[in-house]
């Protein structure tokens, strides 16, 4: 097991945030699907398939603004590498006094030769330029959103079960 760095508080503050989404699109599943045998497979496979959309897997990940596990992977790489290992995100001041400075001084650039930190070049483009409460607040939006479809669907499909 590998040990986690960052504090303890903050892992809860990502569980809390993603549980919460998470839990409002079972809702909307278990509602629009009666089998609860059936649910939890379709769970399942739509969590597998939403986590292509976190960043790691190229091009799919690139443009997944709306899906939930691009701000979970945000938000946990942010958690384990800034807080955790303390990994610099910033670029030191002499790295743009000389454009020969190279990786050896901490001067690291993207594929367009643009200054970067060393954050950004160790993870996905799409995590880059980290913004941990932006994150968190966009987890609770997204599962604000999905809890506000979900109590839609309930009350449109139960309406002829009322009396």
């Amino acid at each position: 097991a590998v040990p986690l760095e960052a504090p303890l508080l903050m892992y809860w503050q990502l569980y809390f945030s993603l549980s919460f989404t998470v839990a409002g699109i079972a809702y909307i599943i278990s509602i629009a699907i009666r089998d609860i045998s059936n649910v939890i497979i379709t769970g399942v496979i739509f969590a597998v398939i939403l986590s292509l959309f976190e960043g790691f897997v190229g091009k799919i990940g690139d443009q997944a603004q709306w899906c939930y596990s691009h701000w979970a992977g945000r938000a946990a790489s942010n958690i384990e590498l800034i807080e955790g290992y303390n990994v610099n995100t910033t670029i030191p001041e002499y790295c743009s006094a000389d454009a020969r400075y190279g990786s050896e001084v901490n001067c690291f650039r993207d594929d367009d030769q643009q200054l970067i930190s060393f954050y950004d070049l160790i993870v996905p483009e799409p995590h880059r330029s980290p913004d941990l409460m932006q994150d968190f607040a966009i987890l609770l939006i997204i599962g604000f959103l999905v809890r506000i479809i979900a109590f839609t669907f309930l009350h449109l499909w139960d309406r002829g079960n009322r009396k």
